[in-house]
């Protein structure tokens, strides 16, 4: 990885901290939002150089839902695409369930309801319409304290991420460890071309498997 490559990584999951729900039904919103995270040259800069893939946005719920937030970009090069995607995952934003999650990972060494949440949406977003995406969720086992992951109920696929290759994974702190989530999890599957951390929490014993 060269020193572009590691800059594109690192000021895309910084960008995905600025990208809300509310994007994806107001796009003119996204340099606005950049902006305010990055300032406007490095906002200008992500506008120019990546599309991000509304309809595959996700925010889940501060208060109900696990807290996991991600965005998709894909780069492009005199206003075409470069076939490269990368996908950014956010880190701890200091809301309840990012705080709690945060909490979880220092005691038990994996932050397992966003990865499971990580996991869903992936699924969902690359298995193509009317075909059934896989979910799963996690049991702790009561007389061991021992993680198990089970198949949930599954859902219909969105189709939005249906073919996406040659993708890079990044993450910052709480994101960085679900990047490296993501990669133990989808790197036999899809093609990952690299995976960027940035001061990112680790794994510890095996409570990840």
């Amino acid at each position: 990885m060269n020193i572009t490559e590691a800059f594109k990584n690192a000021l895309l999951a910084d960008a995905t901290y600025a990208i809300k729900g509310s994007i994806a039904t107001e796009p003119s919103t996204l340099l606005s939002e950049l902006t305010e995270r990055l300032g406007s040259s490095l906002a200008h800069y992500v506008v120019d150089n990546f599309d991000i893939d509304f309809n595959s946005i996700i925010n889940t719920s501060e208060i109900l839902g696990s807290g996991f937030d991600a965005s998709v970009w894909t780069e492009k090069a005199s206003g075409k695409t470069t076939g490269k995607t990368y996908v950014a995952l956010r880190g701890t934003d200091f809301n309840i369930q990012d705080l709690l999650t945060d909490s979880y990972l220092a005691l038990s060494g994996g932050a397992q309801d966003q990865i499971a949440s990580m996991v869903n949406w992936w699924l969902a977003s690359t298995t193509p319409i009317g075909e059934q995406a896989l979910q799963i969720k996690y049991q702790v086992t009561t007389t061991t304290n021992f993680i198990n992951w089970v198949e949930a109920p599954s859902i219909e696929g969105t189709g939005t991420l249906a073919g996406v290759n040659n993708i890079s994974v990044t993450g910052h702190s709480l994101g960085g460890h679900l990047a490296s989530a993501f990669t133990r999890l989808f790197g036999g599957q899809w093609n990952i071309e690299h995976t960027s951390t940035f001061n990112s929490a680790g794994f510890t014993g095996s409570r990840f498997c």
